[in-house]
């Protein structure tokens, strides 16, 4: 892979570059994510303040299960193309749709982590935790309640719970409603990021949704085709395919997003 003088690098060369970066990195955060303590919140620190005022819905807990999910679906993309740790990452199995799936996963968890507790003002970032917990408890009752699963409290009981957080910590009666929309998260977090122009992280997520769900538009647009006539001259077999550099844009988002977000936590987890 190495250039040879006067010639460039190509696309696909380019990719297998970057893939090699990333894998490692992935590696590195699942060691991390499985090491207890590895992002302890320090005491009197914002994240410390932010844990005492939704409690006991405390932020960080929900910070770190949206980051474990982030990093368990971007260690599902690095099994798929490249396989296990331990072997050389030196061929790559792609499929059609199902590492875009794994990578929309990864960008949704760490978006939402993003959204949390990217605000400045504390009583933002309880909102958003406090609205994440009505989602919550909204999809929760949606798919148990028919079921007869109700459990202890009632769906009212706990809205009742969280919307009195709510007027304690910020003194307003803001209404949780169904917790809030996956697109508003992800053009909240592009602003955040300066990723709002073209192939923003909302978009990339659109497409990553388009091949969770079969849909035209996205593997269309994106994959390589190659098409075979049939017998019938009105229809076409087309075959689909992916590569390298295609399968990168949304692993490589979902990493900067990682990225963005310890940042993010370490600045909020800073002594006062």
């Amino acid at each position: 892979m190495d250039q040879a003088p006067g010639n460039e690098l190509s696309l696909e060369q380019l990719a297998t570059r970057k893939w090699l970066e990333i894998v490692p990195l992935i590696d590195r955060l699942v060691e991390r994510a499985e090491t207890r303590g590895e992002w302890p919140v320090l005491p009197r620190t914002a994240l410390a303040g932010d844990n005492a005022a939704t409690a006991p819905f405390q932020t960080t807990h929900a910070v770190m299960q949206l980051l474990n999910a982030g990093i368990d679906n971007l260690n599902g993309v690095r099994h798929l193309v490249f396989g296990r740790p331990g072997t050389e990452p030196l061929s790559a199995v792609l499929h059609q749709s199902a590492h875009f799936v794994l990578a929309r996963g990864a960008i949704e968890n760490l978006a939402t982590a993003i959204w949390l507790i990217g605000p400045r003002s504390r009583a933002d970032r309880v909102e958003r935790v406090l609205r994440w917990h009505a989602k919550n408890v909204h999809d929760q009752h949606a798919a148990t309640d028919p079921l007869g699963l109700t459990g202890g409290r009632t769906k009212a009981e706990k809205y009742a719970q969280l919307e009195e957080l709510m007027l304690k910590a910020t003194g307003q009666p803001r209404p949780l409603g169904k917790g809030y929309r996956m697109t508003d998260v992800l053009a909240d977090v592009d602003r955040r990021t300066g990723d709002d122009q073209h192939l923003s992280t909302l978009f990339i997520w659109q497409l990553c949704s388009g091949f969770a769900h079969a849909r035209p538009w996205a593997s269309l647009g994106l994959l390589e085709r190659e098409i075979l006539e049939t017998d019938d001259p009105d229809i076409l077999h087309v075959r689909m395919t992916s590569d390298l550099a295609r399968a990168l844009m949304a692993p490589n988002r979902a990493m900067e997003l990682c990225q963005f977000l310890l940042k993010r936590w370490n600045a909020l987890n800073a002594p006062l």
